[in-house]
């Protein structure tokens, strides 16, 4: 069944914190009555309240005591009236949204994705497909296209030499003319994917929401670049080459070698404290047939067995992510 919306509205509150003893009771009891419509509800009210979302371009927040508007012809529909067909939407398993919004000479478009993939076109002419669990915010202000991302999606933008277009995605800011790429930016992954299919794009890192001009990476066509939100590396992803039968580290430091690994393996290796990256550069040892678990593992005992080093361990993250953790040297 369909919440009415003044149940919708109650929810809402409930959420926000803001009802009284009584309607907490209310909502309470209609939450327990409609589990899934409640669970709905709330997944689609959690993706416009997360504050990991760019707080420029976030969208509005519910406004539970906003009154449902009728709008003439040619105007936008209300926030609150769009809320209420996406709860409709999320009900009946169609899990996604779509919002158009104007403001004096500023335009917003919003898409929020749940089980399913969606596209959307924007006004500019660019095109974004979203995979699924995504919210993509975009807007045209002061004569610059902006984006905020949270999420995964494929962005091919429309060329426009005299609006930047401009993608903020978790802490890393992606710039671009007209190209086409894809962006990962996962909330529970610690990575930041660009990956350019047709053009270039820049990558800049941001740190407490304030974008470093001085750390940046270009990438053109068939190149990777990925940000550690962890530890606020920008890096680009080399081409994985083929993997030789024997590896040979001499006189390298524990940070080359984990760089070279990096490059044969397509993965990520971060030291826990800048202290390791010097250590191990008097090593001499080969590893045959290596993988990335038989070479940390080589690497690991070379220390151990090197009584002038301190021993150091690799934590696994992810499939992709790795962790050096010791004293240092």
């Amino acid at each position: 069944m369909y919440w009415s919306d003044e149940n919708i509205e109650l929810i809402g509150k409930y959420l926000d914190g803001s009802t009284s003893p009584e309607e907490s009771l209310r909502a309470e009891q209609l939450m327990a009555d409609n589990p899934e419509e409640f669970s709905a509800y709330e997944t689609l009210w959690q993706k416009t309240n997360s504050p990991s979302f760019d707080a420029n371009l976030a969208w509005t927040k519910i406004q539970p005591q906003l009154k449902t508007e009728t709008p003439a012809k040619g105007k936008v529909i209300s926030f609150a009236n769009v809320f209420k067909v996406a709860i409709a939407a999320a009900l009946v398993g169609i899990g996604l949204f779509f919002l158009n919004q104007t403001n004096n000479n500023t335009t917003n478009q919003s898409l929020a994705t749940l089980g399913d993939t969606a596209s959307i076109d924007l006004m500019d002419g660019s095109r974004v497909d979203l995979a699924q669990n995504t919210v993509v915010e975009y807007k045209e202000e002061n004569g610059v296209r902006k984006a905020a991302l949270k999420g995964k999606a494929f962005f091919d933008i429309h060329r426009d030499t005299t609006k930047p277009f401009v993608i903020a995605a978790e802490d890393a800011f992606i710039q671009v003319l007209g190209t086409s790429f894809e962006v990962s930016a996962l909330p529970n992954d610690s990575l930041v994917l660009v990956t350019v299919r047709t053009g270039k794009v820049m990558v800049y890192a941001q740190r407490d929401r304030i974008l470093n001009p001085s750390e940046k990476i270009l990438l053109i066509k068939g190149e990777k670049g990925c940000f550690n939100k962890k530890t606020g590396e920008l890096r680009k992803i080399m081409p994985k080459t083929e993997i030789p039968a024997k590896l040979r580290f001499k006189d390298m430091t524990l940070k080359e070698m984990c760089s070279s690994l990096e490059n044969i393996f397509n993965i990520t290796i971060s030291l826990e404290n800048e202290n390791l990256s010097k250590c191990g550069d008097k090593l001499n040892f080969k590893i045959s047939n290596p993988t990335i678990e038989s070479s940390l593992r080589k690497i690991s005992e070379e220390f151990e067995y090197d009584t002038e080093l301190e021993s150091i361990e690799f934590i696994k993250q992810n499939s992709k992510e790795y962790l050096v953790k010791g004293k240092g040297c």
